[in-house]
């Protein structure tokens, strides 16, 4: 796992979150969507990444399995988080020669936000012909269907922000349960906005388990957040917080060949910490 591709001229660069992000075209998107270059308010370019080297390595490892030959693999941040970028937003810059520039309108234009309502946000994904035209039909605008500036995908495209303008005006009139009830009923996409706080407390994640009390060994007691993905087969039950600085380390020595007494060495010349006591006293 590299910050930068080994081939080019920024291989020896050290790479963190918000400089990928900056290089990578992130804070791009949000200066064309909002007038300003931001990062986003979270670390996304090492979960992105992070998850694409388990893709690679479980690749490699189900070659292993069908061909008995194992493979090395390269992973840089900077190539693969571009790519996250552009296979959404080279637009018309991906024929030869150009059609015409960068970015998906429908995603940069800075009315592609949650909507406001009456007493809060709403956010819609109305694409298809049949969602938009039911969306019209409930926000009170039936006409939009027949004008030519909306009535398919691709008009809707070339005029998204009068299209985003109208539609907004007409959602401020009822409350976000008031528009999701309607909305659901005529299958259009739709769900409420959630904030930091919200998320605590959806009641969707409350049916599915997915915040869980646990007793810390060093931390006390926690709200941990479970794992949102589910195998038939294969996982343990017992539940693992994370690791203190050397609280496996002795362990994993042991697991790679090393006598105690190499380990008691390595542990006097600080080569390694061992964090047992440590974890095991508090």
């Amino acid at each position: 796992m590299f910050g930068f591709g080994q081939k080019g001229r920024y291989k020896d660069k050290p790479a963190y979150d918000n400089a990928i992000q900056g290089i990578g075209g992130l804070a791009a998107l949000n200066h064309r969507a909002l007038g300003e270059p931001r990062y986003m308010p979270m670390v996304i370019a090492d979960k992105v990444v992070g998850l694409i080297t388990v893709q690679m390595i479980a690749m490699a490892l189900y070659r292993r399995s069908q061909t008995g030959e194992g493979c090395s693999i390269q992973i840089p941040m900077f190539e693969n988080v571009a790519k996250f970028v552009l296979e959404d937003h080279m637009y018309l810059q991906t024929f030869e020669p150009p059609l015409g520039g960068t970015g998906d309108q429908r995603l940069l234009d800075p009315l592609g936000k949650p909507v406001p309502t009456k007493d809060g946000w709403i956010c819609i994904s109305a694409n298809t012909n049949k969602q938009v035209f039911s969306l019209f039909d409930a926000i009170g605008l039936s006409e939009m269907k027949e004008d030519s500036r909306f009535s398919s995908v691709a008009a809707r495209f070339s005029n998204v922000k009068e299209y985003f303008q109208r539609r907004n005006e007409k959602l401020l009139a009822k409350t976000t349960a008031e528009w999701l009830q309607i909305l659901d009923a005529l299958e259009v996409p739709a769900m409420p906005y959630n904030t930091l706080e919200d998320l605590l407390v959806d009641p969707h994640l409350q049916d599915v388990g997915f915040f869980e009390i646990k007793d810390h060994p060093t931390e006390g007691k926690i709200k941990n957040i479970r794992l949102p993905n589910e195998w038939s087969c294969g996982t343990r039950d017992n539940w693992m917080p994370a690791p203190k600085i050397g609280q496996q380390s002795v362990e994993i020595l042991r697991e790679l060949g090393l006598t105690d007494t190499q380990i008691e060495n390595m542990i006097a010349s600080q080569a390694t910490i061992d964090g047992r006591a440590s974890v095991s006293s508090s």
